[in-house]
């Protein structure tokens, strides 16, 4: 008698081909020892992914995970898959997945048993490099835009389902991992697979190591890259990225880009320069500048440059093969927490990057194949410094790259002290929230608004910023970020006409996704996101236009200056005049030294900003002896006063979207400063388009100072 293997254990009797031999006469025993073998092996295998997830659990993240069908030229040539992670429809995905193609459509799930439904069109947001040393990160981010004709669409009107990345889980060794994407095997249908974590690949991201990269014996297949992988309880794990195998065996294990990683990605952690603890020598070489290397030799404090106190930065320079090619090298500030030095408003033009943070740059053009500079030097103005009320420790670098391409051949860097109250500045901002707020002042009283929160916080002496006419059933989104410690507190409610105190509907201390924020603009210079910031988002149902209020303070009533961030507008031809937001300037605003600083982002392309004062008698802009108070791009002959070029500028918010300013964009100034008021000034500022031409979502930022 002979015991006959099926081929589903058929693995187990190769193995241990002693059971599966032909009966003898203790045959029966064997048998019985070899059934109770399987029986246990059986078990031993099913406990290796023990953990599963709720069938409901998958179906509503499923729901979340897109299709992304790249175009080029109108026509399909790949499939991925993506996550979005904003309600406005940002998705993250792979950098492979978007690299090459000029166009994507977003299929949405509705339900996981069809195929997705083509939606949306979206566009690259940011694409982030591929080779940061020690790991790589296969990273973009898409934007839906436009819906599945082709028409622009206003995205804060958007409510998708999405993914909230603010927190994340990390993988360990023999976790149960779940992926969920459209791998082209799936015939375009949402397709999920379970492993367990084989692998977790740490790397050195600033001053922590933290996992870069997981492998996972799960399933994945070409199409799913840039989906979800999750844990048992959901939580997120990472994006599923490349599949390596080996041919001899033919074993495979798939890649998962962590979220810990990403997270760096989006808050510019990963960005050369922005870690100088983490320097680029010759000695490590990128595909793109293989040849290049700049090293700091020497520092000179307090030289005369034409009767000016500068620094002088002594650099050394060497240039392998880009002869006669455009180099652009520079010099950049940072403190020891790698905080941005920024550079003062006055010189912001010539010593500041982008982003506002203090630089000296130049273009050299090497004329030999091998080219060294023994002694460039850069020199930076004392007064480009701003004031410090503390002493710091901070560091210079220098770094270099082929003009109009990234810096990233970074120096050692070459530290220094900054000390306090020594800087040439003259801002005016003395960003010293010690200051009691009566010494600007020649017997005026400096107050503001007075609140009282559900909770019983209470503002005192806030800054009211009115939205005239709002839509209801339309949604705004406010975030308040302090400056030099400023501990701002919001209050949102429904404007009442001549009040001097409010009882608050809405308020907000410290908010998570707040902290995520950031700004950079000339007259702010660059603001860190921080946990003490506040956000609120808020509607009314009202049958009818309402106007409603958003009021800022401080939580221990210390004077001095912060910056309000309103989303969720449109400029479109339909809005009359346009769109009217009031500054309600109190004493302690019209006292302040600090002005009225207001921009006007454009979050769509398309549109071309234009902002003006309102003269309420006329209905027509402000005249004043220097012109009609309008801004059209800002920093030329369209606007009135002093405006800065903030191109390049603009907001960082959570879930790694960013307003980014073009020289398409206005501000307006109006200085304060008064000393003495004791009665409130109401500034009307109407937001609109050239001509009202063009529509398209904005955003607006109030960048305002309190005594």
């Amino acid at each position: 008698m002979r015991l006959h293997c099926t081929k589903a254990y058929h693995f187990i009797f190769n193995t241990f081909g002693d059971i599966c031999s032909e009966n003898t006469g203790t045959g029966g025993s064997v048998v019985k020892r070899g059934i109770l073998f399987i029986l246990v092996m059986l078990l031993a295998f099913s406990g290796v992914v023990s953990a599963q997830m709720d069938p409901d659990r998958i179906d509503e993240i499923s729901k979340k995970v897109v299709q992304i069908i790249a175009l080029q030229d109108g026509e399909p040539v790949w499939v991925g898959s993506g996550t979005i992670v904003t309600r406005d429809g940002l998705i993250f995905t792979n950098r492979h997945v978007v690299d090459g193609a000029d166009d994507f459509v977003i299929a949405l799930l509705d339900d996981p048993n069809e195929k997705p439904i083509p939606t949306y069109y979206a566009s690259v947001e940011q694409m982030f490099p591929y080779d940061y040393g020690t790991f790589e990160l296969d990273f973009a981010m898409l934007q839906i835009d436009r819906d599945i004709d082709g028409n622009s669409i206003f995205r804060t009107r958007l409510d998708l389902p999405f993914l909230d990345t603010s927190t994340f889980a990390e993988a360990r060794r023999g976790e149960p991992i779940f992926v969920f994407g459209y791998p082209t095997i799936g015939d375009g249908y949402f397709v999920f697979t379970d492993g367990l974590i084989s692998t977790v690949q740490n790397a050195d991201v600033g001053s922590n190591r933290i996992p870069v990269f997981y492998q996972t014996n799960a399933e994945i297949a070409p199409g799913n890259s840039g989906g979800l992988a999750t844990n048992a309880d959901g939580d997120l794990l990472g994006i599923p990225t490349s599949v390596r195998s080996e041919d001899r065996t033919a074993a495979r294990l798939s890649g998962v880009i962590p979220f810990s990683v990403i997270e760096a990605a989006v808050e510019n952690r990963l960005v050369q320069p922005e870690n100088p603890t983490t320097p680029n020598t010759t000695t490590t070489t990128t595909d793109s500048d293989p040849n290049m290397n700049i090293q700091i030799t020497d520092v000179e404090w307090n030289v005369d440059n034409n009767g000016t106190p500068a620094v002088a930065i002594h650099t050394e320079i060497n240039v392998i093969g880009y002869r006669d090619q455009d180099l652009r090298v520079g010099v950049f500030f940072y403190y020891d927490d790698l905080e941005e030095v920024t550079a003062v408003p006055s010189l912001i033009e010539d010593f500041s990057s982008p982003s506002g943070a203090l630089t000296a740059q130049d273009v050299i053009t090497p004329g030999y194949d091998n080219t060294i500079y023994e002694d460039f030097v850069f020199v930076v103005p004392l007064s480009a410094f701003p004031d410090e009320n503390v002493d710091r420790s901070a560091v210079i670098v220098a770094d270099m790259g082929v003009n109009g391409e990234s810096f990233d051949n970074l120096s050692e860097p070459w530290a220094y002290t900054v000390t306090a109250n020594t800087s040439n500045t003259s801002t005016g901002n003395t960003g010293n929230t010690g200051n009691t707020g009566t010494t600007t002042t020649t017997g005026g009283a400096t107050y503001g608004m007075d609140v009282t929160c559900p909770d019983g916080l209470v503002i005192n002496d806030g800054v009211e910023i009115i939205v005239f006419q709002m839509r209801p059933g339309f949604e705004y989104t406010a975030t308040v970020v302090g400056i030099d410690g400023f501990d701002p507190i919001l209050a949102v409610t429904p404007t009442i006409d001549g009040a001097t105190s409010y009882q608050a509907e809405l308020c907000s201390d410290d908010d998570d996704t707040a902290a995520r924020y950031s700004v950079s603009l000339p007259t702010s210079g660059n603001i860190p996101a921080s946990q003490r910031s506040s956000r609120v988002r808020f509607s009314h149902s009202n049958s009818d236009f309402l106007n409603v209020s958003f009021i800022v303070g401080e939580f221990d009533r210390n004077p001095g200056e912060f910056v309000l961030i309103l989303e969720g507008m449109a400029a479109t031809p339909a809005d009359g005049i346009g769109d009217p937001f009031i500054l309600r300037a109190t004493p302690n605003v019209l006292n302040s030294a600090i002005g009225a600083n207001v921009y006007m982002i454009g979050a769509e392309s398309q549109l071309d900003p234009l902002m003006y004062l309102l003269d309420v008698d006329t209905m027509e802009p402000m005249e004043t002896d220097a012109g009609s108070v309008v801004c059209d791009d800002s920093n030329t002959d369209t606007c009135w006063g002093t405006s800065y070029d903030f191109a390049g500028g603009g907001v960082a918010r959570a879930g790694g979207r960013t307003y980014t300013a073009d020289e398409y964009d206005p501000m307006l100034r109006i200085p304060m400063n008064l000393g003495s008021a004791t009665e409130h000034i109401d500034f009307t500022f109407v937001m609109t388009s050239y001509q009202q031409s063009t529509s398209g979502q904005y955003i607006m930022v109030f960048h305002i100072g309190a005594e």
